[in-house]
């Protein structure tokens, strides 16, 4: 049995007549950048609206979570999931207080349900858009209290004994 033929040469540069400029590549370059960064866009908030609609989110309230996402740059994927960081859960804070506003009839049972966390992890985040942008206060929740109350605790566990 003979062995397979070789693959074909790769085509270069110089088999179009002449070679491409640097110029040239780096626009090409930045423009296949560009196509794969809005594909992971499309493809993030297509997510984001499946995880949203499977946790029984309405239309009108995705479309405030969407919106509140692109206002702070972020991807509507961090808002809707678990991140922690700091720019994503004041994205966060501010989308719950947005859906809020929109429906003040809405239970803090609900909203959690649709934002997949605790009812008082919702109670806590109206508290803090509201105190942090002088917003509507849905909540009575007393951050600056709570915050006080937080590190008196810390402070009496970390202090340090006089030794005996």
């Amino acid at each position: 049995r003979p062995p397979p033929p070789p693959p074909p040469p790769r085509a270069e540069a110089s088999d179009f007549g002449a070679p491409f400029s640097p110029e040239f590549r780096a626009q090409a370059s930045a423009a296949r950048r560009r196509e794969a960064d809005a594909l992971a866009r499309r493809l993030d908030i297509e997510h984001a609206t499946a995880l949203m609609r499977g946790r029984g989110m309405p239309a009108w309230a995705r479309a405030i979570v969407l919106a509140c996402a692109g206002e702070h740059g972020l991807s509507p994927l961090a808002i809707v999931t678990r991140s922690q960081r700091r720019a994503v859960v004041k994205a966060r804070n501010a989308a719950i207080w947005q859906v809020k506003d929109a429906r003040p009839v809405l239970s803090a049972s609900q909203l959690a349900r649709w934002f997949n966390r605790d009812h008082t992890t919702i109670i806590r985040a109206l508290a803090v858009h509201a105190e942090a942008t002088d917003a509507r206060r849905y909540s009575a929740f007393n951050v600056a209290g709570k915050r006080r109350r937080s590190a008196a605790c810390y402070r009496a566990l970390h202090r340090e004994e006089p030794p005996q």
